[in-house]
């Protein structure tokens, strides 16, 4: 589980597999399945997420922009966008248009996260 330095909304979360793989299509997805649901309950209890969106870029057609699969998990709750679709638009965004976040909050933060994936 890794944190994101930029952040379309507070507390998204994305999942990198390890080993890294290029495409979903080339490892077992039983483990990624368990993976992702790990990290979906985890993110729901901690930031009390009533819902999420997962987002998976899986190839380089599909928007990936970097060479190895992860999945975005973006906790979500009644009104966090206008409408709902525009949290896309978002993640789609230049990283400069979105705040790099303050490294010791991300620190702080995994630590009281490593709990539940270790």
């Amino acid at each position: 589980l890794s944190l994101s330095l930029s952040l379309c909304l507070s507390s998204s979360l994305f999942i990198i597999f390890s080993p890294p793989v290029r495409s979903r299509c080339s490892c077992h997805t039983q483990n990624q399945d368990s993976s992702l649901t790990t990290a979906a309950e985890v993110v729901q209890q901690q930031y009390s997420a009533t819902s999420f969106t997962f987002a998976i870029q899986d190839g380089p057609d599909a928007g990936q922009t970097v060479r190895h699969v992860h999945i975005h998990i973006i906790p979500r709750r009644e009104g966090d966008f206008a409408f709902n679709d525009l949290v896309y638009q978002e993640l789609e965004s230049p990283p400069p248009e979105r705040k790099p976040r303050d490294r010791k909050e991300m620190v702080a933060e995994a630590q009281r996260l490593k709990p539940f994936f270790c």
